[in-house]
């Protein structure tokens, strides 16, 4: 069991490093390990970045596409509504006279091969009015 959790790290760690470059993966993992890989890239919050060097491998109506899939285009709408308060609120504090700068997060997604497909950590808290933080 052990061995099969490394060889899945060590897989998925070779399919970021290709996704992180802009290659395809020299040696993809076997099929049938997709599953458990994904579950491991999604637990990390990487698995929208293995979207361009799998997907163009796995068949539309595979299961595992799909879920690649789906999450990446959560990631890419979560990215652009971030992307928006963002430059919202800089905007407002600039008006104001308040010089800003953004760290981290959407202000570093740019060194991304796709910035969209970078998750961003945060949370949607209860609340009057259903604050970000």
């Amino acid at each position: 069991m052990r061995q099969q959790m490394e060889e899945e790290q060590w897989d998925l760690c070779r399919l970021l490093d290709a996704a992180l470059h802009g290659r395809p993966a020299e040696m993809l993992p076997p099929a049938e390990k997709y599953g458990a890989i994904l579950e491991l890239a999604d637990r990390h919050r990487v698995l929208p970045l293995l979207y361009d060097v799998l997907a163009p491998k796995l068949p539309e109506e595979d299961e595992n596409r799909k879920r690649l899939e789906k999450r990446s285009a959560e990631t890419v709408r979560q990215s652009y509504r971030l992307l928006f308060l963002g430059k919202y609120v800089t905007g407002l504090l600039q008006e104001h006279g308040i010089e800003t700068v953004l760290l981290k997060g959407s202000g570093t997604a740019g060194l991304y091969p796709v910035p969209e497909l970078r998750m961003a950590a945060c949370t949607r808290i209860s609340g009057k009015n259903g604050a970000w933080r």
